[in-house]
C-alpha cells in the first residue's frame, strides 16, 4: 500500500461527519479505484474492519467484500462493486416512497446530523412535493448537521438550521421528526447521533411522528448499547483539574418512543 492509497484510507477511518451509509458508499469507491489490486481490498478490508466495525451496515458490507475474495474471482468482486452503488440508490429511493405513501401531507420535516440515505430520501421527497422544507440541527460537537443542510440547499431544498439547543421550539412547529440509523438493535432500538434521543421525548411531549429510514444493513445481532467516549477537544479544549469534558456520538432510542422503523 502505497502513502497515497494509505493516506485516502486513514481520512475514511478518521471520518467522523459521514453516516455510516456515506462511508460505505467511500469504502466501494476506494475499492472500485483499485479493483485490480486483491491483494490491496484484502488488507484494507482487514484495517477498516478494525476500526469501523461498530457501524453495523460498513461490518456487513466488508464481511461481504471479504466472503467474495474468499469464494470467488476478482472479476466476481469488480462486478459487485460496481453494482453495489446503483443498487443502494435504489434501496434509498424506494424508502422515499414508502414514507412518501405513509406521511406524504408531511411537508414540514425535522432531522439531526448527516445521513447519506437520508439526503438522497430527502432529495427523492422534494422531486415530488414542492411544499417540503427541512430544519435541520446543526449537530454538535462536529456540525454534521451543517453539511447535510449545505448538501440539502445546494440540491434546492429549503432549509432551517437550528441548534441543537433550540430542538424543544423546533418539534412544537414541524410535521414529523425523520432519522438515520447508525445501528438497529435485536431489541428494536435504535442507535443514532446524539440527540436523537430527546427529540424522541418531544416527539411524545407533542404528539408528533417519529419515523426512522434504514436500508437492512443497518440491523444488528447486539442486545446492548454502550457508549464511546470521543476526543474531549471536540466540545472543550481546555484542561483544569476541576473540569471534565464529555463527548460522545452515538445514543440510544427505545424502540417504546419510535413512532415507526421504515426498511428496504
Amino acid at each position: 500500500m502505497n502513502k497515497q492509497q494509505r493516506n485516502k484510507l486513514n481520512s475514511i477511518i478518521k471520518d467522523n461527519t459521514s453516516g455510516s451509509s456515506e462511508l460505505v458508499d467511500n469504502i466501494n469507491y476506494f475499492f472500485i479505484q483499485h479493483s485490480d489490486n486483491i491483494k490491496l481490498i484484502k488488507n484494507s478490508a482487514s484495517l477498516l474492519k478494525k476500526n469501523l466495525d461498530h457501524f453495523a451496515a460498513v461490518k456487513k458490507y466488508l464481511e461481504t467484500v471479504s466472503k467474495i475474495i474468499l469464494d470467488s474471482s476478482s472479476n466476481k468482486l469488480t462486478k459487485f462493486l460496481n453494482s453495489f452503488e446503483a443498487t443502494e440508490i435504489n434501496k434509498y429511493q424506494k424508502l422515499a416512497e414508502v414514507f412518501r405513501t405513509k406521511y406524504g401531507m408531511c411537508n414540514r420535516l425535522l432531522t439531526i446530523s448527516r445521513s447519506g440515505t437520508l439526503l438522497i430520501v430527502f432529495k427523492h421527497l422534494a422531486s415530488k412535493n414542492k411544499k417540503l422544507r427541512l430544519t435541520v440541527l446543526e449537530s454538535r460537537p462536529t456540525f454534521e448537521g451543517r453539511q447535510m443542510a449545505k448538501s440539502l440547499i445546494d440540491s434546492g431544498i429549503k432549509v432551517e438550521l437550528i441548534t441543537d439547543a433550540m430542538m424543544s421550539y423546533a418539534v412544537r412547529n414541524i410535521d414529523a421528526v425523520v432519522i438515520g440509523a447508525d445501528k438497529i438493535l435485536k431489541t428494536g432500538s435504535v442507535v443514532n447521533k446524539v440527540g436523537s434521543y430527546p427529540l424522541a421525548l418531544l416527539c411524545k411531549e407533542f404528539k408528533k411522528p417519529y419515523i426512522v429510514l434504514s436500508t437492512k444493513s443497518k440491523f444488528s445481532d447486539q442486545k446492548l448499547f454502550k457508549h464511546k467516549m470521543e476526543n474531549q477537544s471536540e466540545v472543550w479544549n481546555h484542561k483544569h483539574k476541576n473540569l471534565t469534558v464529555s463527548n460522545i456520538y452515538f445514543e440510544e432510542i427505545n424502540k417504546n418512543l419510535i413512532t415507526e422503523i421504515i426498511t428496504i
